[in-house]
């Protein structure tokens, strides 16, 4: 996200608008295992001071991440999130998986100068298909499905290789035109909402809140959640399945109790049953998606990391707000219904 030098600068910069050292958050970027995390909430607060007349660090264990003030006492908490795809670690390992198998055939013995890889679930698996880890790859080769898969490429050129983990077939094709191509295997996309790392992170922060002072319980709450641009589930645009950002953040704060049925299939996405026997007939689903403490949370911002390439050098990163949903605004606690963006 950035370098050492640029974090540095920032962290100079910050501590000399305040006048005091950020011991907390030198502390966490040199030990905490969440580094992007602290990166961006490094960058939040270079921006809060450039904005806000009174700007409060974490002052301590338990407390926000940014306290920020106006002119008028009027205070907001903020916290600041980084959440990554599992889907895109998924498809970063069946890659590696991919470039190490292309090894392992040249180390064979086989003389290739290019391929085509392709990785399949297995007929029947495809909810349980994964790529093994990579500490189990060595193991599977001394499998005897490698040894036949090994026989079967060295006389035809090609083979199909069921691995004996994984739930997976691998398709390798031998070339000589010097191209190397891989399909990884896509990984399965979720249907369960609670299952989204958005719908996750709110969750854990919103048990965090509650178990802060009761003074800064009553003032709002904001969340900033900083989403990369790779992963399904951060894609802007089309809602594909439900399984959005956008759903996530609703399903998370929205009480469906409160909600008619109508405004529960459009938003919350839930469904409509169906029963012949009385007294159910139709209705919508009842299961709760609200996370418990989500009354506390008074908005939350979503930031995307987007990479873009133009022409074939010049590689930037932009930070986008979501077209669609630029401020995610849960209602208050008095009121019944949500407000859209």
């Amino acid at each position: 996200m950035l370098s050492e030098r640029q974090i540095e600068h920032l962290l100079k910069e910050c501590e000399a608008r305040l006048n005091a050292p950020l011991a907390r958050l030198r502390e966490r970027l040199l030990r905490d295992r969440n580094y992007a995390g602290s990166i961006f909430e490094l960058v939040l607060l270079y921006v809060l001071l450039n904005r806000f007349v009174r700007v409060e660090p974490e002052t301590g264990t338990g407390m926000p991440d940014v306290i920020i003030g106006g002119r008028w006492r009027h205070r907001l908490s903020l916290e600041a999130a980084v959440v990554s795809s599992p889907s895109s670690a998924e498809l970063a390992k069946s890659s590696e998986f991919n470039r190490w198998l292309y090894r392992e055939i040249v180390k064979v013995g086989m003389s290739i100068k290019g391929a085509s890889i392709v990785i399949d679930p297995k007929p029947g698996k495809t909810e349980d298909a994964r790529v093994p880890p990579a500490h189990r790859w060595p193991v599977m080769q001394r499998d005897l499905s490698w040894q036949v898969f090994v026989a079967q490429l060295r006389d035809q050129g090609q083979a199909r290789w069921a691995c004996p983990e994984g739930n997976i077939t691998v398709d390798f094709k031998a070339r000589q035109d010097d191209y190397l191509t891989a399909q990884p295997l896509a990984p399965a996309r979720p249907t369960d909402i609670t299952r989204h790392p958005v719908y996750r992170e709110i969750r854990r922060k919103a048990r965090q809140a509650k178990r802060w002072p009761r003074h800064l319980r009553k003032r709002p709450i904001a969340l900033v959640v900083c989403t990369p641009g790779r992963g399904r589930e951060f894609w802007s645009g089309h809602d594909v399945d439900g399984y959005s950002v956008r759903r996530a953040v609703f399903s998370a704060l929205l009480d469906h109790e409160r909600m008619n049925d109508l405004d529960r299939i459009n938003v919350l996405r839930q469904r409509l049953k169906f029963r012949t026997q009385q007294p159910k007939g139709v209705y919508v689903e009842p299961n709760r998606l609200r996370v418990a403490g989500s009354e506390l949370i008074s908005a939350v911002l979503i930031v995307r990391i987007e990479q873009l390439a133009r022409g074939n050098a010049d590689h930037r990163r932009e930070c986008k707000m979501e077209p669609r949903a630029r401020i995610l605004r849960y209602a208050s606690r008095e009121t019944t219904g949500f407000q859209k963006p």
